[in-house]
């Protein structure tokens, strides 16, 4: 909820841009940060092996499947938010 509440602060050009908002990063903070910055195939890997280590994760599943959304890949998005409400 800390997060959000930075992110809703600041326009997302300005949180990109902090090196030091950057440096302190999770890892769902950084594929966050990376969906902003349209860099989607590497906050897919992320994603993917977030997943890998936590299976039952629902942010997890709900990005990439908001990705694969974004990217038409509308099935994959499907399994994604499918497994997100498990």
């Amino acid at each position: 909820a800390a997060y959000l509440s930075r992110i809703i602060e600041r326009q997302p050009s300005q949180y990109l841009l902090d090196a030091e908002f950057s440096e302190n990063l999770s890892p769902i903070e950084r594929i966050t940060q990376l969906y902003f910055q349209r860099d989607l195939e590497l906050a897919l890997d992320l994603l993917q092996m977030e997943i890998a280590k936590s299976p039952n994760r629902f942010v997890c599943w709900f990005l990439q499947g908001q990705i694969y959304l974004e990217q038409r890949r509308y099935q994959e998005a499907r399994t994604s938010f499918a497994a997100a409400e498990a």
